[in-house]
């Protein structure tokens, strides 16, 4: 899972820096687009769900706690 979450946020720093910066609800969603829908769903469901502003951290935090259980 960190070697996947570091090549998304690889390619989103990419394209910041060529000027053209993902917006982070956008990130959100291209990470959990590439996961394994059926080992992942609940936790889509969760992230997307969730209320209010999200970070960064956020969905990497329980991506990675979700990866221990499976």
């Amino acid at each position: 899972m960190v070697e996947y979450f570091t090549k998304i946020k690889r390619i989103a720093d990419t394209l910041a820096l060529a000027g053209k910066p993902i917006e982070l609800n956008d990130f959100v969603m291209h990470v959990l687009t590439g996961l394994d829908s059926s080992d992942y769903e609940s936790l889509t469901t969760v992230v997307l769900a969730r209320e209010g502003t999200i970070t960064l951290d956020d969905p990497y935090s329980l991506l990675l706690n979700h990866e221990t259980r499976i």
